[in-house]
Parts: C-alpha cells; sequence; structure tokens
C-alpha cells in the first residue's frame, strides 16, 4: 500500500513537472511572438516613413525654367574662330569678370597664338582674354575686363550704345531695365565709333540721393 501511495506522488510530481514545462514553454512562445511583431511594426513604420518622405519629395518637383532664368545671367556664348562654345561667371568684381570653359573651345586659338575670344550675352559682344588653361582636364579660363574708365580722376562706365545729343543725363539700362549708369559724354576721333561713357549709377546714389530698388 506505501508502495503504492510513493509512485502515486512520483506520477503527481512528474505531471506537474511536465505541466510547469508546457506552461513555461508557451510563455517562451509568446515572448518570441511578441518580439517578431514589435519588430515587424518597427519595419512598418520605418517603411511608411520613407514612402512619406518620397512622397514630399515628389511634390516639391524642382522648377527647372526658374532656375534657368535665374542663371541665365552669368551664361554666356563662347566664340573663338569657327568655334562655339559656352563659359559661365566664376568671379568678377570691379576688375572684371573671369569665365570658366571648355579648353577645346579655345584650343585652335590658343595654339596658334591668339589669346582673345569673342564673349557674346544676348545682343552685346566683348573681347575676352586666355589668361590660364589647363589641358589635362579641359579647362580654360577667359577674363573679361570691366566696362569702367578712369578719365581725369573720375571714373565712369564703357558702353557701346551712341549717345545723340538731348541724351545726356538719361539713363543707362540693362536688358532688365535696372539702370546701371548716367549718360554722360561721347569719345569722338578716327577709328572710334559707339564708344560712350556714363557715370557709374552708385556714385549718383552714394553721394546725391538715395536710390530705391523696385
Amino acid at each position: 500500500m506505501i508502495r503504492t501511495r510513493f509512485i502515486r506522488l512520483v506520477s503527481a510530481a512528474v505531471i506537474a513537472t511536465v505541466a510547469v514545462a508546457g506552461l513555461l514553454l508557451g510563455w517562451r512562445s509568446a515572448v518570441s511572438l511578441n518580439a517578431q511583431l514589435t519588430s515587424q511594426q518597427l519595419a512598418i513604420a520605418a517603411l511608411q516613413k520613407k514612402v512619406t518622405s518620397l512622397e514630399s519629395g515628389q511634390a516639391a518637383e524642382v522648377d527647372w525654367s526658374a532656375v534657368a532664368a535665374a542663371v541665365e545671367p552669368s551664361v554666356v556664348t563662347i566664340g573663338s574662330g569657327d568655334v562655339q562654345g559656352s563659359a559661365w561667371v566664376a568671379h568678377a568684381d570691379a576688375g572684371g569678370s573671369d569665365l570658366i570653359t571648355n579648353y577645346h573651345v579655345v584650343a585652335d586659338a590658343y595654339s596658334a597664338g591668339t589669346s582673345t575670344v569673342q564673349v557674346r550675352h544676348k545682343d552685346r559682344t566683348v573681347t575676352g582674354t586666355i589668361v590660364r588653361v589647363d589641358r589635362n582636364d579641359d579647362l580654360a579660363v577667359i577674363h573679361v575686363a570691366s566696362g569702367y574708365r578712369s578719365l581725369e580722376g573720375s571714373d565712369y562706365m564703357q558702353f557701346s550704345a551712341p549717345i545723340s545729343p538731348g541724351n545726356s543725363g538719361g539713363p543707362v539700362v540693362d536688358e532688365q531695365g535696372r539702370v546701371l549708369a548716367v549718360a554722360s559724354a561721347k569719345l569722338v576721333g578716327n577709328g572710334v565709333e559707339a564708344l560712350s561713357l556714363g557715370i557709374p549709377v552708385q556714385v549718383a546714389c552714394g553721394a546725391l540721393v538715395t536710390c530705391s530698388v523696385s
């Protein structure tokens, strides 16, 4: 009878152990499942964030026509003999502007010993000088001298539009209607054509009146 009771106790202990083990296994499975669900939720949230970012980028598309209009004043055409190319203003100050173009645009002229090229912007053409070249990287720097001239201690802006009687004191404007100078005089002499001078607008606006921009 004692042996029977002992067997029953052992059987009960075994059953209890198996039950605890089953509960522990179930708990571990639940924890693992929750961890997987959390990981999946984080991945989904990250994907949703990327999709939202891409959609926002598409909504704010670049207006390339506006960009082109903004940079157009700094882009010029280079004429070097029979070769034409483009250049852009890399630096500008009171001494003039430095333009960057490809070396192959000016290579023929430069190799022939010619250091000048024609620089065109819309209906205006000026002479530029090749000041540096880099054959390996196919680059060249062209300098365009400032249109300012100093006469008898005063600075004048040189321009090609002719001054007629009655034009003195009038505005010299660019293609956007901005006043650049006050028409003042023209040079007359043998071989001189359409060489006019104006007082820079900075002189008038800085010394006599406060100018406004509209």
